[in-house]
């Protein structure tokens, strides 16, 4: 009989449908934009560290879990900014790492525009650790044999128009097409053969002095799967508090709470309600980010990173 993981496997990374999702997901992707967009960098303006950690599908074997840290460091007298992530994917028996450094270029326009132009590199590590598939599945053409630790670069850009009230973007974060997973038996698993095309747009919108509403979008597009979409709304009540939900399309329902703890500190947690077929297995998905910031304005949440 097949372990759940061979299926997750599977799923993953032989349905044309599945492959939009190759990239890691987060319900606070509002607050995590740097893994879609290297021209974000640009929109931080003062030292800051932030960590994710995310568990899908509560009671699926190997379902996804993911860790995340990101440190970004502006170079104010140059309009410039650098960042460095670092993050793992484990998925079944699979494992995939990556290290990603990038620079976001800022310019300034007339009517307080400024445009983001940002490029990243980034080492990506995989391995399928086939030790951990069922016996019984022995000559099955999914596993492979004799497989190794694999080691790829790749490359990412994107660009950012925004205002204190809205932005929008567009990037490319993986440029090439390199293959992470290739096993050697007559089937090949793979991944990172499609270039994903991400836009996002968001907005802030001010209804009260200690009330704000901010709607997002963020869209990914390849040509081999369906428009993968993804909207919010996010609620900021007395510049302290952050309550929204999310939708992605044909995936999950999600709620989520961040909390300003302090001028530097800030806390957030998200949790998904599966809506795919995957419901019947799983209890669902929960997510949780701190960051650390030395950003002492006390209008620190009203920026673009945040909505």
């Amino acid at each position: 009989m097949r372990t759940l993981s061979i299926i997750i496997l599977s799923l993953l990374f032989s349905l044309p449908a599945a492959r939009s999702q190759q990239a890691a997901q987060f319900t606070q992707f509002t607050f995590n934009k740097l893994n879609f967009n290297p021209s974000l960098v640009g929109a931080y303006e003062a030292l800051t560290f932030t960590g994710i950690y995310r568990h899908q599908w509560f009671g699926v074997e190997g379902a996804p879990r993911t860790g995340m840290f990101n440190v970004v460091a502006p170079l104010s007298q140059h309009n410039a900014v650098l960042g460095m992530a670092m993050s793992y994917d484990l998925i079944g028996i699979t494992q995939t790492g990556q290290a990603t450094a990038s620079y976001a270029y800022i310019m300034r326009l007339p009517g307080n525009l400024q445009l983001l132009g940002g490029l990243s590199g980034t080492l990506e590590y995989g391995r399928i650790n086939w030790d951990m598939a069922d016996p019984a599945d022995v000559g099955d053409p999914l596993l492979g044999s004799g497989m190794k630790n694999v080691w790829k670069p790749n490359f990412g850009a994107g660009l950012t128009l925004h205002s204190r009230a809205w932005y929008v973007g567009v990037s490319i974060p993986r440029l090439l097409k390199n293959h992470l997973y290739r096993g050697s038996g007559s089937q090949d698993v793979k991944s990172g053969e499609i270039r994903e095309v991400y836009g996002m747009a968001g907005f802030d919108v001010g209804i009260s002095p200690n009330f704000r509403v901010r709607p997002g979008v963020l869209m990914s597009y390849n040509p081999s799967a369906p428009l993968d979409l993804g909207v919010d709304l996010s609620m900021l009540f007395m510049n302290q508090l952050i309550i929204g939900a999310a939708y992605r399309l044909d995936d999950a329902f999600s709620g989520i709470v961040q909390y300003r703890l302090s001028t530097q500190w800030k806390l957030g947690m998200g949790y998904d309600f599966t809506v795919s077929a995957l419901n019947q297995y799983s209890n669902g998905t929960a997510e949780i980010m701190l960051e650390y910031s030395l950003d002492r304005a006390t209008d620190g949440t009203r920026h673009i990173r945040f909505f």
